[in-house]
């Protein structure tokens, strides 16, 4: 904190952080020996790749629903990984708080599933595994059936989404390329159009990033501002959790945000045709009202 962010003497509100190679969680940072004066009582942090990125104009398709989620719970026995039996309820928590979402839980949350649909939606929410290092081995994420590796992202093609939630382990670690910032799950989605990804550090502790992730859509659905909807799901849970050890920061400032801050305008491609059909039968109202009244002026001469 003393030689980081001390001498830049920012005022309180929303910081930008642009770091190469190792993301640090700013909000973690601390003011106070005692471990208690957190930077984030006092600022919303978020992160870009680069200047460029952060200027990009993202021409998003109008989206056909608010919010799709992903959860798989229990996985093929040949991808060996262990079950997450409280996704499936953490998914239908943050899917609550919108009016138009659709869930794939257990064997619905597969692969074909999460291509045919994820990019058709404003927010993408996904409680799974994912296996990522600083090799050249590309990251995984996990689905119910298979896995996605990094490159596919890809086929995301011209998604309407404007926020993936990775809810899952070490999304944002990858191999580190000097100027590049790091090729991990949260850039490929970012590169595959979609202006704002929050994702994970490292290994999530599922009972606290099932709670923050349900606080962050609450929010989100309010239309809040992203960085300061993560920032105060955060601190909910910090000011609601009786058990200390849950208040070190390896339990809530796991999860960051990168890339856009703004919050996400959830209209979509249903809104859109009930406010044409809504307008046009107003029109068909009027123009027989003012029919109707020409009528009678002309049978009273």
């Amino acid at each position: 904190y003393k030689t980081i962010f001390q001498p830049l003497q920012l005022p309180e509100g929303r910081v930008i952080i642009c770091s190469d190679n190792i993301v640090i969680p700013f909000e973690a940072l601390c003011k106070d020996k005692k471990g208690k004066n957190f930077l984030l009582n006092d600022y919303s942090f978020s992160y870009v790749y680069s200047a460029r990125f952060l200027m990009k104009q993202f021409n998003n398709p109008v989206a056909k629903g608010n919010f799709v989620g992903f959860a798989p719970v229990s996985f093929a026995s040949y991808l060996e990984v262990a079950d997450l039996k409280k996704a499936g309820d953490a998914m239908h928590t943050s899917a609550d708080y919108y009016k138009n979402d659709k869930l794939f839980v257990h064997q619905k949350a597969s692969r074909n599933n999460f291509f045919n649909y994820a990019s058709s939606y404003s927010i993408i929410s996904i409680f799974s595994h994912a296996k990522a290092d600083t090799t050249d081995n590309e990251p995984l994420l996990y689905m119910q059936d298979s896995v996605i590796h990094l490159s596919e992202l890809q086929l995301l093609n011209n998604p309407a989404t404007k926020l993936v939630l990775l809810s899952a382990c070490q999304t944002n670690v990858g191999r580190a390329a000097t100027g590049e910032g790091i090729y991990s799950l949260a850039r490929g989605f970012a590169t595959a159009g979609i202006p704002s990804v929050a994702a994970t550090l490292w290994k999530a502790d599922e009972q606290a990033i099932y709670s923050i992730s349900g606080k962050f859509n609450e929010y989100l659905s309010e239309g809040m501002n992203k960085d300061e909807a993560l920032q105060k799901a955060k601190l909910y849970f910090i000011q609601n959790n009786s058990n200390n050890e849950k208040l070190l920061p390896y339990y809530w400032a796991n999860m960051i945000l990168i890339g856009n801050a703004y919050a996400i305008d959830l209209k979509t491609k249903n809104n859109n045709y009930w406010l044409i059909i809504t307008g046009t039968c107003i029109l068909i109202a009027a123009f027989i009202f003012l029919y109707m009244r020409t009528k009678n002026k002309q049978v009273k001469q």
